[in-house]
């Protein structure tokens, strides 16, 4: 099974919801995901690095929504 990085961004904030960031291993996500931990490094060399794109996600959304009567507006 080929494990794409959306799949393992997603069941990463699965685990990061039920046991925070500091229970959530690698080795852990690989196991949830049927997978072997080196299928997971080949997308994100670290845990730090999964963690980055889960925040980049997070903010994702939260950057393209602008509330109505804000276009010109500074903060």
């Amino acid at each position: 099974m080929r494990i794409q990085r959306e799949q393992v961004v997603r069941a990463a904030w699965t685990w990061v919801d039920e046991l925070g960031v500091e229970g959530l291993t690698m080795r852990l996500l690989a196991q949830a995901l049927a997978v072997q931990a080196p299928s997971l490094y080949w997308h994100f060399p670290s845990k730090q690095a999964l963690l980055e794109t889960m925040a980049d996600a997070l903010l994702e959304d939260v950057a393209r929504t602008r509330p109505r009567g804000t276009a010109g507006s500074r903060w």
